[in-house]
Order: structure tokens, then C-alpha cells, then sequence
């Protein structure tokens, strides 16, 4: 069956797929070190050598395409929290604070002016204790995070 069936399947998918060897039906060629190659082309043994120039110009690319993920994710962030009320507002700064993220001025501000509103007051337990959870979380990697905490 695996003959008859299986098999011609399998060669007529392979084929469709553009993934077929051009050496003649159930032959295969080798590659000279026993090995089989199936027409496949090899990468080669070292990739080639930069020239100074070319080596400045992919790192300029690189560190462009790096300064624009940045920029996108920073603009999707704060697309993200003028979208959320301001309770959720806080407690997504609060969390990126703890983690040791670096806010921007609008955002500290944010949060100075949201700690004087009544709401704050209403839920200031809540609040000291997601700020002593995420201190007790995060610690490990942002120390500044216990002192949040404490103070």
C-alpha cells in the first residue's frame, strides 16, 4: 500500500510544492561525502567578510530599525493607557514603575495628580497593597522597587 499509494502521494504533494530533486525517480545524489543533497543548494562553509564600510552601514540600519521599534512601542503604550479609565490607568504605571520602566514626565505627573483625587483616597489600601505585592514580585529584578514600597 505505502508503495502504491503512500508514496506517489507524497512526490505528487512534494512536487506541488516546488520542493522536488531533479535526479531521476528513486535516485538520489550525493554531495560527495556520502551524503544526500537532493539538489539542494549549500550555504557556504564561512559567509563573507564584511568590508568596514558595509560592517558601519548594517549597524546604522540595525540601530535605526531598533530607535523605530522603540518608537512604535512607546506611541502603542501610550495609545493603549489614554484608552483605559483612569483606575486601570494607574495600576498598569504602578505595575511598569515597580518593574523599574522609566516614565515619562506626563505619566509621573499623571499618577502625582491621581494619588490627590478622592477615587486614590477611597482605594488607598487596594493601592499600598498592590504597591507591597509588586515590591515583593519585582525586587529581585528592580531593588529600587522595596524602597517604592517602604516609601
Amino acid at each position: 500500500m505505502a508503495e502504491a499509494v503512500v508514496i506517489p502521494e507524497a512526490q505528487r504533494l512534494i512536487a506541488e510544492s516546488g520542493f522536488c530533486s531533479d535526479a531521476p525517480a528513486g535516485q538520489q545524489q550525493l554531495d560527495g561525502r556520502g551524503g544526500k543533497r537532493n539538489n539542494i543548494k549549500m550555504l557556504p562553509e564561512r559567509p563573507a567578510k564584511l568590508s568596514n564600510e558595509d560592517r558601519q552601514a548594517a549597524m546604522k540600519d540595525a540601530d535605526e530599525a531598533q530607535r523605530y521599534q522603540r518608537q512604535q512601542e512607546a506611541a502603542q503604550l501610550a495609545a493603549d493607557l489614554e484608552d483605559m479609565k483612569e483606575f486601570d490607568r494607574y495600576g498598569r504605571l504602578l505595575e511598569m514603575e515597580m518593574c523599574g520602566v522609566e516614565l515619562t514626565g506626563e505619566w509621573r505627573r499623571f499618577m502625582r495628580v491621581y494619588e490627590q483625587m478622592p477615587e486614590f483616597e477611597r482605594d488607598r489600601d487596594y493601592w499600598d497593597g498592590q504597591r507591597a505585592a509588586l515590591a515583593i514580585i519585582h525586587k529581585s529584578t528592580n531593588p529600587a522597587a522595596g524602597e517604592a514600597a517602604a516609601g
